[in-house]
C-alpha cells in the first residue's frame, strides 16, 4: 500500500491518505494505455473529525498528494495549556512547535529530531499527556513517510500508554490508531495482522455507531445542513462517531480491491460513500473526491465500468462544488479515461474537451499543462485506433 491514502485521506485519509502505489504496478506496465497511472488527479480529503482527531498541520508534498497530520489523543493546545506555569511545558510547546514549522517546509528529518528532544524532556518530567502527544505526532509522521517499522512500533506504544491510562478500548484515539496499524501491517504484507485490525475496528466502531443511534437518530443527519456549521458547534457530537465509522469503512474497501475482493470492495465503499453524504451532504468536496480517489484506483486495477460508473456520478456533483472548481479538468480527464477503455471512444473525446476548455480558467499552470497532455495522448490513442480499424 504505497499509493497515497485518504486521505489518503486523508481521509488524507482519511482522512487517511492512500499508499497502494507499489501494488499496482504490475498492472500499470499491463495496462499502458493509461496515460497517467494511479498516482495523477487524485487529491486528499479527510474525515474531519474535531473531537478525537485534530488536523494539526496540511502541507502539499506533490500536485496530487497532501500530507495530514492527524493527532489521534488530543489537539495541541489541549496537551500543552497552562504553559506560562512550567518552564519544562514551554520548552516542549516551543519545541514541537518548531517541529510543526519544520513539516511545513518539509524537513521532515528535522522535525523528528526536534521531537526526540521535546520527548526526552517530556520524559524526564514525567509528562504523560506531552509525551502521548509527542508519539502520536512522531508516529504519524513515519506514518505519511511510509516508514512502516518505526510508525507501527509508535503506534503500539502510544496504544499501550493511553490503554493502560484507562482509555477505553471503543475510544476513538484506539479505534484510529488501531485502523493505521491495520494498515500498516497491509503495507508490509502481513495480511493477517492487517485482518484482524480492520476486523476489530469495523466490529468495535458498529458497535459505538449502534449505540449512538439510540440516542440520537441517524435521520437528524440527513436533514440538518449545517451539521459542520460554525453555527451547530453540537454538530460534531452527533456526527464523529459516523465519521470515524466511515473513515474505517473507506480504508477496508481500499484494502480489499488490493487483494482484487471488488465485490466486497464495493459494498464497503458504498457504505462509507453512505455515511459520507449524510454528514458532508451529497455535493461536498469530500464526497467529489472520495469518488474519484476510489475510481482512480478501479482504473489501475481495470475495472473500467465501474470506475465509469463512479466518475458518472462524480461529475455531476462536482460541478455543484465551487470549492474545488479548479478541480474539475482532472476529474474530467479520469472519467474520459474511463470512457476510453469501455470503448467509448467519442464519449471520451468529447469530455476531454470539456476538460480542456475548463481548464483554461485554471490558474495553476502545471494543471493546464497536464490536461492538455492527457488531451493529445488521447488524441493520439483515438489515430492509432482508426488505422487499427482501416488496417
Amino acid at each position: 500500500l504505497a499509493l497515497p491514502l485518504l486521505l489518503r485521506m486523508i481521509i488524507n485519509f482519511s482522512r487517511l491518505h492512500m499508499k497502494i502505489l507499489a501494488a499496482y504496478q504490475s498492472m500499470l506496465m499491463r495496462h499502458a494505455a493509461l496515460r497517467f497511472g494511479a498516482n495523477i488527479f487524485r487529491f486528499s480529503h479527510d474525515w474531519k473529525i474535531p473531537n478525537s482527531l485534530c488536523m494539526l498541520i496540511r502541507t502539499q508534498t506533490k500536485r496530487n498528494r497532501s500530507l495530514y497530520l492527524m493527532g489521534v489523543v488530543g489537539t495541541f493546545k489541549s496537551w500543552f495549556y497552562s504553559v506560562e506555569d512550567d518552564s519544562k511545558r514551554v520548552q516542549i510547546t516551543n519545541l514541537v512547535k518548531e517541529a510543526i514549522s519544520c513539516l511545513r517546509k518539509k524537513l521532515f528529518e528535522d522535525a523528528i529530531d526536534i521531537l526526540h528532544t521535546a520527548l526526552r524532556i517530556a520524559e524526564e518530567e514525567n509528562d504523560d499527556r506531552a509525551i502521548n502527544y509527542i508519539y502520536d505526532l512522531l508516529a504519524n509522521i513515519y506514518y505519511e513517510m511510509n516508514v512502516s517499522e518505526k510508525a507501527l512500533a509508535l503506534f503500539h506504544n502510544l496504544m499501550n500508554r493511553l490503554l493502560s491510562q484507562n482509555v477505553a478500548k471503543d475510544d476513538a484515539s484506539i479505534i484510529e490508531i488501531s485502523l493505521k496499524m491495520a494498515d500498516l501491517y497491509a503495507m508490509m504484507g502481513n495480511d493477517e495482522m492487517a485482518e484482524s485490525g480492520f476486523e476489530f475496528c469495523l466490529k468495535t466502531q458498529k458497535a459505538v455507531v449502534d449505540d449512538h443511534e439510540k440516542r440520537f437518530n441517524r435521520q437528524w443527519l440527513r436533514t440538518q445542513k449545517v451539521i459542520r456549521s460554525e453555527y451547530l458547534a453540537e454538530g460534531e457530537e452527533y456526527s464523529d462517531p459516523y465519521a470515524l465509522y466511515g473513515m474505517v469503512l473507506e480504508t477496508y474497501s481500499r484494502y480489499l480491491l488490493s487483494k482484487d475482493r471488488v465485490n466486497e470492495s464495493v459494498e464497503y465503499f458504498n457504505c462509507a460513500l453512505e455515511f459520507a453524504r449524510d454528514i458532508f451532504s451529497p455535493v461536498s468536496a469530500h464526497v467529489v473526491i472520495m469518488l474519484n480517489n476510489y475510481a482512480v484506483l478501479l482504473l489501475n486495477r481495470a475495472h473500467f465500468q465501474l470506475a465509469r460508473k463512479y466518475y458518472s456520478e462524480l461529475v455531476v456533483r462536482a460541478i455543484h462544488c465551487p470549492d474545488i472548481a479548479d478541480l474539475l479538468p482532472s476529474f474530467y480527464c479520469n472519467y474520459a479515461e474511463a470512457l476510453w477503455h469501455c470503448g467509448e471512444h467519442e464519449e471520451a473525446q468529447k469530455i476531454a474537451k470539456k476538460a480542456i476548455h475548463l481548464a483554461a480558467d485554471v490558474k495553476d499552470e502545471k494543471q493546464r499543462k497536464r490536461v492538455n497532455e492527457f488531451y493529445n495522448a488521447l488524441l493520439m490513442d483515438v489515430q492509432k485506433h482508426e488505422k487499427k480499424c482501416k488496417a
